[in-house]
């Protein structure tokens, strides 16, 4: 049995109305990294990265921000 990490970034931004370009300015990441995030695209995460998004948006805890969906669950 397989598992995927699945990035719960749009709904964050989702939730308080911004675009990519939004956050690239909020957050001063690049938008290749926020794009990624976004669409689930990454193979890795840098960890200053991580932390300016959690940061920003006030998330407490990973699971809040990612997802573990088991090949089952698709």
């Amino acid at each position: 049995m397989g598992r995927e990490l699945k990035c719960n970034l749009d709904q964050f931004m989702a939730s308080k109305g911004l675009t990519q370009l939004d956050l690239k300015r909020e957050t001063g990441l690049s938008p290749i990294t926020v794009r990624a995030l976004q669409n689930n695209r990454f193979s890795r995460i840098d960890k200053a990265s991580l932390e300016k998004l959690l940061d920003f948006f006030e998330v407490d805890s990973l699971d809040q921000f990612f997802t573990i969906i088991h090949n089952e669950d698709r």
